[in-house]
């Protein structure tokens, strides 16, 4: 028995030093190549830091790349001949080092940029060189010259053989020295370059591979247009579609007035952003610029929309951004659209947003696209939404302030005691649902309060919702919120004029639904079947819960300028603002009866 005991501990022990060694990290690995600009390093893990140290050890080089990569190209000057050691960095503080040794370098490296903006690629002597353009429309790439040491020379470029139609000197004044000659690029037919540098002479041949419209097109299409976006070019589903809601000009000078709200938006920010997304189903990738500018009704540029910022051309309006889209993937990208509320008219107003996506070194737009864009000034439902609030809030602030002394003196001790716990209870979950949506909001975006109302709505209407069957009078749900609102504010050390808004109307709300469905006007509805007294608390509840909720959105639209598309104020108002409550007061329901069992 001792025997088999040693030999299972043996075998947990070998199994567990197997599943060690195969969890471990490989061992890095470096691969260094020298080209005339410094040195192409390829590794198997992400590096943070490189250096490069001479055959002595003595150190030539440091490098930090902005972010841990696996490929790092380190611009550093080596001589040739000379042996170097490359030391790489990675996340877990191990360093892998490799010997290089730097080959006797090339006296010139030809590299070609064609069309313009597409990937580089090194060429050599001989080569033919194909690049993609579009039938009739030709368009630019350049030449890149990198020297090893001083040199001087002559670039010829024409279209006949060894005949040159233009000849372009060059001098390089030292090792790595770039010279860039601009390069035409016919739409059809090859362009002959010659390079006559030192002693070395080197031919290239491009090739024009000719596609036509229809062809280019069906290669790179636009498969989602999305406004308004956030800034990474997803679509921002909380927002109307094609829509841009501002807020009205009366209400602007109001809150400015007061100094309410939130302070009001630069014209140097964006609104939103264009997002657009592109796929290429051919076999190399190509570089866009994305344009985009928004006109009137008579097909000019509006001023309202004009960018403010240097970056862009303030002058057309047009926004431009590139983008590069891998062969046979797609690639997202994000225009900023800025509006300029001074330069509108009044009431909703109808342009038109134009994009337009043109292959880099393209003369042409290869795709484009029209969609109408409205502006609405104001929302109606907005405001009308905000006065009741207001109104609401007034109406509570007089409860409180007149009735709350006198329903405080007519309770028991023990009954406040009661309140007392439940608003307790109320504050820890809301803080909680705070901390977890916070958390959710980062992944979730505007849907975060789906989950979020399953702690916050869900379980405050359930205690509201036993505590009112344990204690069916007026005024018990008002000073159970109050006890919450000033455990909140004596929590985070602040009471906002937003904070009193919510609690007055809250409590209107809560305490006319409840007096309404007759909850707080009697006691024999307690005596009710469940489902009775169930469907009595969910639509006085669920009645206050949705009212609660849109004046909330109506609020935040007002003050904070965050208009939400028609469906998501429904989804919200519908789910967690009804829905939550009917599965909470049916909780209580269970709950309360089995306390007044105790009770009695």
């Amino acid at each position: 028995m001792t025997h088999l005991r040693i030999r299972i501990v043996s075998l947990c022990w070998a199994w567990a030093l197997a599943l060690a060694c195969g969890c471990a990290d490989e061992p890095m690995s470096l691969e260094a190549d020298p080209v005339p600009e410094g040195l192409d390093l390829n590794a198997s893990h992400a590096m943070e830091r490189i250096e490069v140290l001479a055959a002595d050890g003595s150190p030539v080089a440091s490098f930090q790349p902005p972010v841990p990569r696996a490929k790092v190209h380190f611009p550093v000057p080596l001589d040739p001949g000379e042996r170097y050691r490359v030391v790489g960095h990675s996340r877990h503080g191990t360093a892998h080092t490799m010997v290089a040794v730097v080959r006797e370098q090339e006296q010139l490296a030809v590299a070609v940029e064609a069309p313009l903006g597409q990937v580089v690629r090194r060429v050599k002597d001989g080569q033919v060189l194909e690049y993609p353009i579009v039938e009739g429309n030709p368009a630019q790439g350049l030449l890149l010259l990198t020297a090893s040491s001083p040199l001087e020379g002559t670039v010829y470029l024409g279209h006949g053989g060894e005949g040159a139609d233009t000849a372009v000197p060059l001098v390089w004044t030292a090792s790595g020295d770039r010279r860039v000659v601009p390069l035409p690029l016919p739409d059809s037919g090859e362009q002959f370059v010659r390079i006559a540098a030192g002693q070395e002479l080197l031919r290239i041949t491009l090739r024009a591979r000719t596609t036509t419209l229809a062809e280019a097109q069906q290669a790179l299409k636009i498969t989602d247009i999305a406004f308004p976006a956030a800034s990474d070019g997803l679509p921002d589903v909380g927002r109307e579609a094609s829509r841009i809601t501002l807020p009205s000009r009366l209400w602007d000078q109001v809150l400015r007035k007061t100094g309410l709200g939130a302070r009001a938006r630069a014209v140097e920010l964006p609104w939103a952003y264009l997002g657009v997304e592109l796929q290429n189903s051919g076999d190399r990738a190509i570089s866009v610029l994305l344009a985009s500018r928004v006109v009137d009704g008579s097909g000019q540029d509006a001023p309202a929309f004009r960018p403010n910022l240097r970056k862009y051309d303030s002058d057309t309006g047009v926004v431009t951004v590139l983008l590069r889209v891998p062969p046979g993937q797609r690639a997202r990208g994000a225009l900023p659209l800025f509006v300029d509320p001074g330069e509108l008219g009044h009431g909703a107003l109808e342009f038109e947003r134009i994009l337009e996506v043109t292959p880099l070194g393209s003369n042409e737009p290869l795709l484009v696209r029209r969609q109408d864009l409205v502006v609405d000034q104001g929302n109606p439902l907005a405001t009308f939404g905000f006065l009741a609030v207001v109104l609401a809030a007034l109406v509570g602030l007089g409860l409180v302030t007149l009735r709350g002394p006198g329903w405080l003196g007519s309770q028991a001790t023990s009954t406040l005691m009661t309140v007392a716990l439940f608003g307790n209870l109320i504050f820890v979950l809301a803080a909680a649902s705070h901390l977890v949506g916070m958390g959710f909001g980062a992944f979730l975006g505007p849907f975060s309060s789906l989950v979020t109302g399953l702690l916050d709505e869900a379980f405050r209407f359930a205690l509201l919702a036993t505590l009112i069957t344990l204690l069916p009078a007026p005024g018990i749900v008002t000073l159970t919120l109050v006890v919450s609102a000033l455990m909140r504010g004596i929590a985070l050390g602040a009471f906002t004029p937003g904070d009193l808004l919510v609690l007055c109307s809250s409590v209107v709300w809560l305490e006319a639904s409840l007096w309404l469905v007759g909850i707080t006007r009697g006691t024999r509805w307690r005596d009710e079947g469940r489902v009775l007294r169930w469907a009595r608390l969910s639509v006085g509840f669920g009645l206050a819960s949705v009212a609660n909720a849109l004046s909330g959105l109506a609020a935040a639209a007002i003050l904070y300028r965050l208009y939400f598309a028609t469906w998501y104020v429904l989804l919200i108002a519908g789910v967690p603002g009804f829905l939550y409550v009917l599965l909470a007061c049916w909780m209580a329901t269970g709950f309360a009866a089995s306390l007044r069992e105790v009770e009695a």
